[in-house]
């Protein structure tokens, strides 16, 4: 099995939108439904403090934490698999 995900485009943390930059509320709706139809939401916990220690992590890697936690998952299973192999 072979699993892929290509995160979609998000605007980096802390950039503020201009007035003429923001969305419309038809917009942000439609960016919503698109979600909701081609992703999965699953919440995860960590131990107080993990959070920080991600998203240090995931600024040196150059991704987003959400980036790093599905490559973090999908590297895992796959060499999960390789070693059931």
């Amino acid at each position: 099995m072979y699993l892929q995900f290509t995160p979609p485009q998000r605007q980096k943390e802390g950039v503020k939108l201009s007035e003429d930059n923001k969305i419309s509320k038809a917009q942000q709706k439609a960016v919503n439904k698109y979600v909701k139809n081609n992703y999965d939401r699953i919440n995860v916990t960590f131990p107080k403090g993990q959070k920080e220690t991600l998203r240090e992590h995931a600024k040196k890697q150059n991704e987003s934490v959400n980036a790093f936690i599905i490559r973090s998952v999908l590297e895992t299973i796959k060499r999960d698999n390789q070693k059931a192999e």
